[in-house]
């Protein structure tokens, strides 16, 4: 559920360095983002809950604070690919940006999450009154297709494995931190949800992640993985 905070919603208004270095936000000067960010709502989406849905309006974008979000892909046949893991601070559902679209993703909090939004009205004047913000939104866009076209060649050409491998070193570089057992990547992450962002099977992902295990690769359980060999790890992705 959606909920709009108001008793935060002043403090954070006035915080306008969170967009200072932002892509989406590129050559904007103190005074332009205090006035971005005073258009800004404040919205609070519990774990487990939605943004928004694919195929839903795409009348909002949003500026991520606090917690991640799984952005995931319904294909024709009915599999579900997660495409990015949005962490602090990230933009997401920038399509808003474009008049009448829909969201080609669904976008699910998999923490309790906090993210700064402008509707698709406030995104019309924001690009009306600094033109410069299409130009970086279109920008960002293109960057994102890219990506989003090179997982899907990796799902077409690449074995299992390597898709695996490589998405835990994506992961390890976003969210890995140092400890006693290994290098933990720092948030909850099941094995059907490393099925979907590598396009496989549940029971290929835990056969893969056993034999791993063994091998003293990476040691998982109750929805943690740890990297203990990262250079085995980067052989198998063939970086």
């Amino acid at each position: 559920m959606n909920l709009f905070l108001n008793s935060c919603f002043t403090s954070i208004r006035m915080d306008h360095t969170v967009l200072h270095d932002l892509p989406l936000f590129n050559g904007f000067s103190s005074d332009e983002l205090k006035d971005v960010i005073k258009k800004a709502s404040l919205f609070r989406v519990e774990k487990g809950a939605y943004f928004y849905h694919q195929e839903d309006p795409a009348d909002r974008a949003f500026v991520l604070l606090k917690g991640r979000v799984k952005l995931s892909q319904l294909t024709p046949d009915g599999q579900k690919i997660i495409l990015r893991i949005a962490a602090p601070v990230q933009v997401f559902a920038i399509v808003a940006v474009l008049p009448a679209k829909e969201y080609p993703v669904s976008a699910e909090a998999i923490e309790d999450c906090e993210a700064l939004s402008w509707s698709q009205n406030e995104l019309q004047i924001i690009s009306t009154a600094y033109p410069i913000f299409t130009s970086n939104a279109m920008d960002l866009m293109a960057r994102y297709l890219q990506d989003f076209q090179t997982l899907f060649l990796q799902l077409a050409t690449e074995r299992v494995e390597q898709r695996l491998a490589r998405i835990l070193l994506r992961l390890h570089d976003l969210i890995g931190l140092d400890t006693e057992d290994g290098i933990f990547l720092d948030m909850p992450l099941t094995r059907q949800e490393l099925a979907e962002m590598c396009g496989t099977t549940l029971s290929t992902v835990s056969r893969l992640l056993s034999s791993w295990e063994k091998n003293a690769i990476v040691r998982s359980g109750r929805a943690k993985v740890f990297i203990k060999d990262i250079l085995a790890l980067k052989a198998i992705a063939d970086y």
